[in-house]
């Protein structure tokens, strides 16, 4: 189910990216602590698909760290995706359910709607741009000083994908914890192959409203 595109369109239009990571506290002060970024993401699929929009906060670190967060439109986490080590976690707040696999190119393809790396997806998130070999997914990357680029802009073919920063917080948590690829203590575990595109929370359409 994980390779399917069924399983990529489902997950891409659910969603997007600790030591077992349940939704993470945030503070309006940049300076207080380890920073995370809430971006607009949008995913274009082409024109034969109408495109899809999410808010995500997300947290990146070397070398292959990764936590995103799906806000709903009242600002709560619905759903946390983390990865780290080779490992991801994705958790459903609500029923306290982790599915829990390998952080293959498959996995971050339901973020972007292109096949991309975490360790690429980091590198990005950290303000640099991933070697794009012929016929890799092509990169761009707007930098203002912020620990997150302003936008970063990933096409494949007809099919893109878009982050707008919206603002920086700081994480009240130990940055340790974020981006291990595990789920929190006592989530029921699963395996990612289980994974129910149909049970995954839904992202308004563009032309919905703003996400």
């Amino acid at each position: 189910m994980i390779g399917s595109r069924r399983w990529t369109v489902g997950v891409l239009a659910a969603v997007l990216f600790l030591h077992g990571c349940g939704p993470r506290k945030l503070s309006r002060d940049p300076a207080a602590g380890p920073q995370a970024a809430v971006y607009r993401a949008r995913f274009d699929p082409g024109p034969s698909e109408r495109a899809r929009k999410f808010r995500l906060l997300v947290f990146a670190a070397e070398p292959d760290r990764l936590h995103g967060e799906i806000l709903s439109a009242v600002g709560t986490t619905e759903l946390v995706l983390d990865a780290g080590g080779g490992q991801v976690s994705v958790f459903f707040v609500r029923d306290r359910t982790a599915y829990v696999g390998a952080a293959d190119a498959d996995v971050l393809e339901a973020l972007t709607g292109v096949r991309v790396s975490v360790g690429d997806f980091v590198q990005a998130l950290l303000g640099h741009v991933p070697a794009a070999p012929g016929g890799a997914p092509q990169w761009s990357l707007d930098r203002t000083g912020r620990p997150y680029p302003d936008r970063i802009g990933l096409k494949d073919g007809e099919r893109s994908f878009e982050l707008q920063i919206k603002r920086v917080r700081a994480i009240r948590a130990d940055p340790a914890t974020l981006g291990t690829g595990q789920p929190p203590d006592g989530a029921l575990r699963r395996p990612l192959e289980d994974l129910d595109p149909d049970t995954l929370p839904g992202v308004e359409t563009e032309g919905e409203g703003e996400a």
